[in-house]
């Protein structure tokens, strides 16, 4: 089942200098099990030595590539990740008829350690749509219903409140659009149309796919917070209600 597909793993690294063994490790699993695994992992605006210690992990690992920008932002890191990624794909032979090739959004932390991936080749197993006919893009989302979250009042209440808002001004379906996101390749330019720079990049990669195509949630497993959260509900709320709003506009 393994050797069915090819994941390419796209990760943004802001000010993540302690993390960055760890993560590499646990990506380290992932190349052994899947033939054709690749890492990219974008090193943007950080204040630490960041870049430093993901250049002397990546000497000895031929599957990890990194980037580094200079402007802070997820979706500036995503976007240069993206462009890298279709430029490999362009260089490649196309992989042969049984295999497809998968972009993973995620975050550096690993929130959900693998059970996203787990989920996906279960759905898979079962018929949840491999192939070019299939679905195309698939998001580990904490608003499954199987789904195990533990999280606090105030992030709860604001993830309710930005679904009545996502569902009521763009009809979305997609109840959890900021987990990850698993995007088969040929769906790339979809992703590159996504406009914004932070957060919200993922929202707006949900929303261009579901125009056109299926988009699957996948229950997920929340690991326990290893480190403080880089979103402030209050801040990062405003911005989301602002970029819906903008976004609402520009299609309508």
């Amino acid at each position: 089942m393994n050797q069915n597909f090819c994941f390419y793993y796209l990760i943004a690294a802001h000010n993540e200098e302690g993390g960055i063994s760890v993560l590499v490790s646990q990506l380290d699993v992932l190349a052994q099990r899947f033939p054709g695994f690749r890492a990219y992992i974008v090193e943007n605006g950080s204040d630490d030595q960041t870049s430093s210690a993901l250049l002397k992990e990546s000497r000895s690992r031929e599957w990890l590539h990194i980037l580094s920008i200079p402007e802070k932002g997820l979706g500036y890191a995503f976007r240069a990740g993206l462009r890298k990624i279709s430029e490999d794909l362009k260089g490649n032979e196309p992989p042969p008829p049984d295999i497809s090739r998968w972009i993973v959004f995620t975050a550096a932390d690993l929130p959900f350690g693998f059970s996203d991936l787990d989920s996906f080749l279960k759905m898979q197993n079962q018929g949840g749509g491999g192939g070019v006919s299939g679905v195309p893009l698939f998001v580990g989302s904490k608003s499954h219903r199987h789904s195990q979250v533990n999280r606090g009042i105030s992030r709860t209440l604001g993830s309710w409140i930005f679904r009545i808002l996502r569902t009521g001004l763009l009809s979305m379906k997609t109840q959890d659009p900021n987990g990850t996101l698993f995007l088969r390749s040929d769906y790339l330019p979809q992703a590159q149309k996504v406009l914004s720079n932070d957060y919200f990049f993922t929202t707006e990669t949900v929303y261009f796919i579901e125009q056109i195509a299926q988009v699957r949630e996948m229950p997920v497993t929340l690991r326990p917070n290893l480190r403080a959260s880089k979103v402030r509900i209050g801040r990062d709320g405003w911005k989301m209600l602002q970029q819906i709003w903008r976004l609402r506009s520009r299609i309508w």
